[in-house]
């Protein structure tokens, strides 16, 4: 199992299969048949195929497994009995494996089971254990089922704990160490599991720590990372007079690894060893057996705190026993240092292990480099820390008060939370209420004001208190520095909405300019006019963006052609804001329809005929790009000339009811004449704009489907304070991308809002904008205020990798529904799955 894990641990890509039907697959000859025979009160049961229990079946469906994937065993499929397993770093990879594996289990007539197979996945689940890219980790449903045990009140109890944690064992850092007190409950005591169920025991303050402490290290989520060859690898191993232990690592891109822990109590006969004996019996344990897995044809440093165990490879004479553990090392190539035990801070007891400080804690650390007695103080006045002390005093040794001792104790007068992450003893600062607004600015504001995430893994790193994962999200979530600069992460708000389509051929018009090169004639600007029910064009070259020009262009082009608009859709631009335009549509009571700022797609319909003009315009002027006013209006005849694939027809024809006669083309090859009436053309037309009017509608749904499934619906109140997305000409990439805060003044219609600045004192900077252009604006709560956050004594909120978090405190012991449900009397039938069978 440890051969299969260790070729795909670390790993991009891993897929698991499972041969259906593994050891049914192989017939017995029949010769052999009577030899499987089983005998029941109902039945007399003979074999005809292979099945789970005889003898030689593992080494049956082994030796099938090797020949029908011999050659890819050799490529890196792993085995164990009928599961198979490969993994790559490479997808092209992967697939071309798995493709050499489907062929050879069609060649040899197998089948993979469906429900038990993964492809291709970055994590797989399998023998108990989650294997993904950085190594791999106990599966968390089934190490959270050490919560079971509250306590351990039976033999019984006792031994499946303990069984249930030695699965785990190669996680927990001494795991012989801490579980001594409860292994030797188990000496002379009875065995069999009837005795076991009713042999009542009663756990000490040792073993009742020991058995906490062991839950925990369970708990705690601990992750392996995967061997990998030619790599940088450090055993360490250590003996004392209780029990060996052995740490595997390796160094990953700059950083130390843990690949496996390994530990084990001594035998009877090896507590009388010299420590000499022990430290190389270690040595030897952990090479040669532990780790041999690894180490071949791996080279490797050995690290010990014995100077005599770091060199005995290079002695002269050597005792017998000696001898002999120097034979099995010299099949290894490794390097022995010595190290001093205080130094050895993998592979000594936990107790002495000196956590690192690494440099992106600095900041923190100063904290308490500096105001180290403000602390001490602090905490003295805290009331949750007032309560802590109290029953760290308590001489009366409760199950309760026991559990508090484990989680908390002095060091240096400050009061640590201790933790167990990775197998090792953590202990972390506890934060009183008047120190954590300190804590949050230092870890968040001046490290570089990161996500709540980091700023949780760096506060995490050094300090605890029992609401610092919410208070660490409030305070994050309020900083001002990073509303105004951090980009939008969610759905933008607001959805689509939809404009009443007009019957009437210039009823509704929009209208746009658009910039381009200048030309021979000074022209620069085109001044687009896009009718919203026929979606017919009018572009005009012009040289300025003046109102009078503007007003030009309505009233020769517009007006005294297709009569006047009922609504005039514009942007914001100044020439349509001014006060004689707004005094010109009055005149003729035409409704302008103004979009919020910086929202072109409020006013998409000229927007996207731009963009078709643009297209076509660069299209005919790759050598002169300096004439397009000229092409300009035989490019507009061929636009409105052109099926529109929204409507399904030309605006040509919806407009005017007929397809004009275009010379280039009708002369040279003719026209067919339509032989219809006036009237029959007439009534063609009209069905044809109803026609037109219905396209519409349908493509709007579809168009308000896609938009919508990336947006979300958001309503400000009149009053409430935001930030809003505005970008000027003197912005900057430094610059923040919002501004503000504003207040909301009231709402414009469905998806617009009048606001104004916080701080204004006159009405000039209101301003009405799209809802998706704001972000509520959040504050930061006064956490330094005990009366902000109500401590429960029962209820206490600690991060999941803390020791609490599996330990209800004074909970009372579930009971178990022990009831059986009566036994059918229906007439059983011989499964079909007896077919193969004979029954006698």
């Amino acid at each position: 199992m440890d051969l299969m894990i260790s070729k795909i641990a670390g790993k991009k890509f891993k897929s698991l299969v499972d041969i259906k039907h593994a050891f049914n697959n192989f017939k017995i000859k029949e010769n052999d048949i009577f030899k499987t025979a089983a005998v029941t009160p109902d039945y007399h049961i003979e074999f005809c195929r292979v099945i789970f229990g005889l003898a030689n079946a593992p080494a049956l469906l082994a030796r099938a497994i090797s020949i029908a994937y011999g050659d890819l065993l050799k490529l890196g499929l792993a085995k164990y009995y009928d599961d198979l397993a490969a993994g790559h770093d490479s997808f092209e990879d992967h697939l071309n494996f798995l493709q050499l594996l489907f062929e050879a289990t069609r060649k040899y007539s197998l089948k993979f089971t469906k429900s038990k197979c993964t492809f291709a996945a970055q994590e797989i689940k399998i023998l108990g254990r989650i294997l993904d890219e950085k190594g791999d980790r106990p599966d968390p449903e089934r190490a959270q089922a050490v919560t079971r045990y509250q306590t351990l009140s039976t033999l019984q109890e006792l031994r499946s704990f303990l069984g249930f944690a030695n699965a785990l064992r190669r996680y927990i850092n001494h795991f012989a160490s801490i579980a001594r007190p409860l292994t030797n409950m188990l000496k002379n005591k009875p065995v069999s599991s009837k005795k076991s169920s009713n042999y009542k025991i009663q756990l000490s303050d040792d073993e009742h720590h020991a058995f906490v402490k062991l839950k925990s290290a369970i708990t705690s989520n601990p992750v392996l990372a995967a061997f990998r060859q030619n790599v940088p690898t450090t055993v360490e191993t250590d003996a004392s007079h209780e029990g060996l232990g052995a740490c595997l690592s390796q160094i990953h891109d700059g950083s130390i690894c843990i690949i496996e822990y390994a530990s084990r109590s001594l035998k009877d006969p090896e507590k009388r060893y010299h420590s000499n004996e022990l430290e190389v019996t270690a040595v030897h344990w952990a090479i040669t057996e532990k780790f041999r897995l690894y180490l071949v044809g791996q080279t490797f440093k050995l690290i010990t705190d014995n100077y005599s165990t770091a060199y005995i490879v290079n002695k002269a004479k050597l005792n017998r026993k000696f001898a002999r553990y120097v034979v099995d090392l010299a099949a290894f190539e490794f390097e022995p240092i010595y190290r001093a035990g205080k130094l050895n801070i993998i592979a000594d007891h936990l107790s002495r292990y000196p956590q690192p400080v690494n440099d992106e804690n600095q900041c923190c650390l100063a904290i308490i480099n500096s105001q180290n007695d403000k602390l001490v103080h602090a905490q003295q006045a805290d009331s949750f820390c007032q309560q802590i002390n109290k029953k760290l005093k308590n001489t009366n040794n409760t199950v309760h008060i026991l559990q508090i001792k484990c989680m908390y104790k002095y060091e240096n007068n400050i009061l640590v939370h201790v933790n167990i992450e990775n197998g090792f003893e953590v202990s972390k600062i506890v934060i009183p209420f008047s120190f954590r607004n300190t804590v949050l600015q230092y870890c968040h504001d001046n490290t570089g004001h990161f996500d709540i995430k980091k700023t949780l893994s760096r506060i995490k790193a050094r300090y605890w208190w029992s609401s610092m994962r919410k208070d660490c999200a409030l305070y994050v979530r309020g900083c001002k520095t990073c509303q105004q600069v951090n980009r939008r992460t969610t759905s933008a708000y607001g959805m689509l909405g939809e404009r009443p389509i007009p019957e009437v051929p210039f009823e509704v018009i929009s209208a746009d300019h658009l910039s381009l090169p200048t030309t021979k004639a000074g022209n620069c600007y085109i001044l687009a006019h896009i009718c919203h029910a026929t979606r017919f064009l009018l572009a005009r070259p012009t040289c300025t963006t003046a109102t009078d020009d503007i007003i030009h262009t309505l009233e020769n082009d517009i007006i005294n052609h297709y009569g006047l608009p009922v609504t005039y859709i514009s942007d914001n631009g100044s020439s349509f804001t001014s006060s004689k335009f707004k005094l010109y549509l009055e005149k003729y009571e035409i409704q302008h329809s103004l979009c919020p700022p910086y929202t072109p797609q409020a006013n998409g319909l000229v927007e996207r005929s731009n963009a078709t003009m643009i297209s076509v315009l660069s299209k005919f002027s790759l050598e002169h790009p300096d004439d397009w006013d000229i092409k300009l209006p035989n490019l507009i005849l061929a636009i409105n000339t052109s099926q529109q694939s929204t409507t399904k027809f030309s605006p040509f024809y919806l407009l005017h009811g007929y397809e004009p006669k275009l010379s280039t083309m009708d002369m040279a090859l003719g026209s067919v004449q339509s032989d219809l009436s006036r009237m029959d053309q007439l009534d063609l037309l009209a069905e044809s704009r109803g026609i037109a009017i219905e396209n519409l509608k349908d493509n709007h749904k579809i168009n308000k489907k896609r938009f919508d499934q990336h947006r979300s619906h958001h309503n400000f109140q009149p009053g409430q304070r935001v930030w809003y997305n505005w970008q000027s000409t003197n912005d900057t990439k430094l610059s923040p991308n919002f501004k503000g805060p504003f207040v909301i003044e009231h709402p414009v219609g469905k998806v617009c809002y009048k606001i104004t600045r916080a701080d204004a004192t006159n009405k000039k900077h209101s301003r009405i904008v799209h809802v998706q252009s704001l972000k509520p604006a959040q504050y930061r709560p006064n956490l330094d205020d005990p009366g902000e956050i109500q401590f429960e004594e029962n209820n206490q909120q600690s991060p999941p990798t803390s020791l609490t978090d599996n330990i209800q405190i004074n909970s009372p012991t579930p009971t178990i529904d022990t009831k059986v449900n009566s036994i059918t009397k229906r007439t059983r039938k011989t499964p079909s799955w007896l077919k193969d069978y004979i029954i006698g």
